[in-house]
């Protein structure tokens, strides 16, 4: 899906505290037909990044942990927590050009709760339990 905003930030910068300013910004996943939900990063020292999520598409929720993407001077690895990243068979690569496959979830419509219907229980609940204490302290009285 297209739309979405990453920041990539190296590991100093990510780690960091405060957290430092991101190598990359406002990187956008592509809405064109044959690119589609891509982002290229174009080519990263050795190390270590954090792909950081910053805006999801819409209908989709935003992912709280970061990719951890490691660059050697042979290979590229990468984890977001998936089972595609933790076998391996999330990475594909064509010449020097490594493509990681980075899944999201479409967001979930929850029920709606505590709308107006809960306030009138909550009154007259209210008045049932003050009812009946002042008519226990009436009948004490009275005796």
């Amino acid at each position: 899906m297209g739309g979405a905003k990453f920041d990539l930030y190296t590991e100093k910068a990510y780690t960091s505290n405060p957290q430092g300013a991101p190598f990359k910004t406002d990187l956008v996943s592509s809405n064109e037909a044959a690119t589609k939900g891509k982002i290229d990063l174009g080519e990263l020292p050795i190390g270590k990044y954090y792909l950081v999520e910053t805006k999801a598409p819409d209908g989709y929720i935003i992912r709280t942990d970061p990719v951890v993407i490691t660059v050697s001077k042979t290979s590229v690895t990468y984890n977001d927590g998936t089972t595609l990243s933790q076998s391996g068979s999330g990475i594909s690569q064509i010449g020097d050009v490594y493509q990681l496959k980075v899944t999201n979830d479409e967001g979930i419509a929850l029920p709606n709760t505590g709308g107006p219907g809960t306030r009138f229980f909550t009154i007259l609940g209210s008045i049932l339990i003050l009812g009946s204490g002042l008519l226990l302290w009436r009948k004490r009285r009275t005796i």
